[in-house]
């Protein structure tokens, strides 16, 4: 037969095994689940870093299109002022035909704002528009393509830097 003392130290011995035990199982799914969690936000960050970086690509990509565009728009501008400039001297001159030849070869853009500013009789009317130039129906499409572009290149620049936030919010 163990003595009382005896007993009452093996109970409480292996009741202290147990509770150790139970201690070590609650950590180590403790340590699991960390480990786990974070593994998650690693693969999350990469994950969002790489929606970052394809939507920076999209957004520099939109915003060379756009500078190219407004180039374009700068080099025809550039043209029709300077043809523009020659339809007015012709008029001047009173060279009706090489005037006429002019006004024919007008970029079709230019041709719409130049018909609409003739319409105001600019030689006759002293409130009609200077030039063509300042009125709405100078329009130059690659100009409103540029516009468009910027605008696409400004919204994938803010959805990279919100990927990019994510990323970060969720790799801490």
């Amino acid at each position: 037969m163990v003595p009382p003392q005896t007993a009452v130290s093996i109970s409480i011995s292996a009741a202290s095994v147990k509770f150790e035990k139970s201690i070590e199982i609650v950590a180590t799914i403790l340590l699991a689940c960390a480990t786990v969690g974070s593994a998650w936000s690693a693969y999350q960050a990469k994950r969002w870093g790489g929606a970052q970086m394809f939507r920076m690509i999209a957004a520099n990509g939109a915003r060379s299109e756009a500078m190219r565009l407004s180039d374009k728009a700068s080099h025809l501008t550039a043209i029709d002022v300077s043809m523009f400039l020659q339809y007015a001297a012709a008029v001047s001159s009173h060279q009706q035909q090489l005037a006429d030849f002019i006004l024919k070869r007008f970029r079709p853009e230019m041709k719409v704002a130049v018909d609409a500013w003739l319409v105001t009789r600019p030689l006759k009317n002293p409130v009609s528009p200077l030039s063509p130039f300042g009125m709405k129906e100078y329009s130059l499409s690659a100009l409103r393509e540029a516009d468009q572009l910027n605008q696409l290149a400004l919204q994938k620049l803010n959805e990279a830097k919100a990927a990019n936030t994510r990323g970060t919010i969720t790799s801490c």
